[in-house]
């Protein structure tokens, strides 16, 4: 494997979350940027008109996130 297709599996790989994950994202608040935790309880693959996304459980409610904001909480 070449270094740049090293980089582009390594891009796809890192956009996809499955159940269980514990993944992160920066939220607006009145405070300023916020970071939220919450574990994905199911993904949505992109299609023509929606990109990718996860039901996420936070807080003891469920929200919906586009994948592209989302980053593994793991390392």
């Amino acid at each position: 494997m070449t270094p740049s297709n090293a980089k582009l599996n390594k891009n796809l790989t890192r956009e996809r979350f499955y159940k269980g994950d514990l993944v992160a994202w920066w939220k607006n608040a009145d405070e300023g940027r916020v970071k939220e935790i919450g574990i994905v309880l199911d993904s949505y693959p992109s299609n023509v008109y929606e990109s990718a996304s996860c039901d996420i459980l936070i807080s003891e409610k469920v929200v919906n996130v586009a994948v592209k904001y989302l980053f593994d909480q793991e390392h």
